[in-house]
């Protein structure tokens, strides 16, 4: 009787162990997985992969059609070697050939047909232009403080600067000093 009174109150203490974790969940919830608005760099960057990864698929696309044009040309060329080889007649030899460029014709429509059904290319996303930082809180300068002369307009001219008359430039006082330059070309003399 002891054994099984044992047992029962062993059997139910690990009965209530194993169903109080969920009887006794957490009080404090956990964050619920909302979506964040994305800044635009962001946004960006996650178009940005996307468009990546759809040029990737679209250029492994595009070469594999590329693969099985260039293996039906090589099989029409090489049809074409074989059939050459025991043509006897010249018009025999132009029908190969004929036959070659059908082939030929035929692959390139069908690649052009292929590459124009995988639709337009996805256009890449556009880079965010940075934002203009924020204008200052500070007030402007009231009239008097920006009506403050420069450091060159405050100077004074000496005596010196003052008393001397600007010298004229008209064309009479002025004379051209003419000397040949190393670059300049000769003149011819006569």
């Amino acid at each position: 009787m002891k054994f099984r009174l044992l047992a029962g109150l062993t059997l139910s203490a690990f009965m209530f162990t194993i169903a109080a974790p969920s009887s006794y969940a957490d009080t404090t919830p956990s964050p619920s997985p909302t979506s964040t608005p994305l800044t635009a760099l962001e946004q960006y960057k996650l178009e940005l992969e996307i468009f990546k990864d759809q040029m990737s698929e679209r250029e492994q696309v595009r070469k594999d059609i590329t693969k099985e044009f260039m293996v039906k040309v090589a099989s029409a060329n090489s049809t074409a070697k074989i059939a050459m080889r025991t043509a006897k007649t010249a018009d025999s030899k132009s029908a190969i050939l004929a036959q070659q460029k059908t082939a030929v014709a035929l692959a390139a429509a069908i690649r052009d047909t292929a590459i124009s059904n995988m639709g337009p290319a996805p256009v890449e996303p556009v880079k965010p232009s940075k934002p203009e930082p924020l204008k200052s809180s500070k007030a402007e300068p009231s009239k008097s403080e920006s009506a403050k002369p420069t450091k060159s307009e405050s100077a004074k001219p000496t005596k010196s600067e003052s008393a001397k008359p600007e010298p004229s430039k008209s064309a009479e006082t002025t004379t051209v000093k003419k000397t040949k330059s190393p670059k300049a070309s000769p003149t011819p003399t006569s």
